[in-house]
């Protein structure tokens, strides 16, 4: 799992990050971080934190949703991304108030349960939330073949590095699960952090019903402030979890 990030690509162009992390140097231009991001941000809708299959340390960014699709092809991780686009479409769509409330008691109920369960989790094994290896080569070990419970989640956490409260959401590997709203759980515009076992990959957005600017997360990613040029440290607003 990604835990350290050092260049950003944007649009095929390399940026570094300064040791220290106040700066990100260019070819043309060295930025301090708020400079970078300021430039930047806007301009910049979708940003990538890819799987390990990618270079390690690197997160891209893409203007344009065509330039994102292309760089999926060319690292064969397009595979369900048009499903995805169909499902994103019909989510997107108005509710009634009856299903919306229904959906919204049905998804507190579980995250609730996701939640308390990885806190017993913990406890039993005396870890905090930012040990990332040991935890997950515990699930693994521990986990029943048969039992059929979830072990893909996203865990958001409301600090940098895994640290603070934290939520988790229950996936689902071929669809996904769908999150409109994340002040049905009370983390709205609080992640800093968050962390991914056995996930294809999750998303999260700025605003409310899947809008705005979005990440991509093939890994956990320890730091969603600092650096991130679409400002998406403690502003995701809705999630989708495979």
């Amino acid at each position: 799992m990604k835990k350290e990030v050092s260049i950003i690509i944007v649009d095929g162009k390399e940026y570094t990050v300064s040791k220290d992390k106040k700066y990100i140097e260019g070819k043309e231009k060295n930025y301090k971080i708020e400079e970078f991001r300021e430039e930047k941000g806007r301009k910049i809708p979708i940003m990538v934190a890819p799987p390990e299959t990618t270079k390690e340390g690197v997160v891209y960014g893409f203007s344009e949703e065509q330039k994102f699709e292309k760089w999926l092809k060319e690292n064969k991780l397009d595979d369900g991304y048009d499903r995805h686009k169909k499902i994103l479409e019909k989510a997107r769509r108005e509710l009634s108030s009856e299903k919306r409330e229904k959906i919204k008691e049905q998804q507190i109920k579980e995250v609730k349960e996701t939640t308390e369960k990885f806190e017993k989790f913990l406890k039993k094994h005396n870890l905090k939330p930012d040990e990332i290896e040991k935890i997950e080569k515990l699930l693994e070990d521990e986990h029943d073949p048969y039992s059929g419970e979830q072990s893909h989640t996203l865990y958001l956490y409301d600090a940098t590095w895994w640290q603070g409260v934290f939520w988790g959401l229950p996936g689902n590997w071929f669809f996904g699960r769908y999150y409109p709203d994340l002040r049905y759980f009370g983390c709205n515009d609080r992640t800093s952090s968050l962390s991914t076992w056995f996930s294809r990959f999750a998303n999260l957005y700025e605003h409310i019903n899947y809008g705005g600017a979005r990440l991509h997360a093939w890994v956990a990613l320890g730091d969603l402030y600092t650096i991130w040029t679409n400002w998406l440290g403690n502003r995701a607003s809705s999630a989708i979890v495979y």
